[in-house]
């Protein structure tokens, strides 16, 4: 499961000089990455396989895996259009 650590440290840092404008990001940012994190954990799609795979086999599993992570669309153009920001979360 990740974890915003990075995210945390950031907000820490910069909590001398920032308000709970930052407080507001960072929780939207960690947020979206757990969104994201278990929306894929779900998925069987992109669970581990059982079997090794070919490089043909994992090359399909890929592409299945990058269209399926398209589908969900987990950020939007509307969001993106509402706030800039969210275009640069790590």
């Amino acid at each position: 499961m990740p974890n915003c650590t990075n995210d945390i440290k950031l907000w820490v840092s910069e909590k001398q000089g920032g308000g709970t404008e930052n407080m507001k990001l960072l929780y939207s940012c960690c947020f979206f990455k757990m969104k994201i994190w278990r929306t894929l954990e779900a998925d069987p799609l992109f669970q581990h396989p059982q079997a090794t795979l070919s490089i043909d086999e994992k090359r399909h599993l890929t592409v299945r895996q990058m269209y399926r992570v398209k589908e969900y669309n987990f950020l939007p153009f509307e969001e993106i259009a509402t706030d800039l920001r969210k275009v640069n979360i790590h």
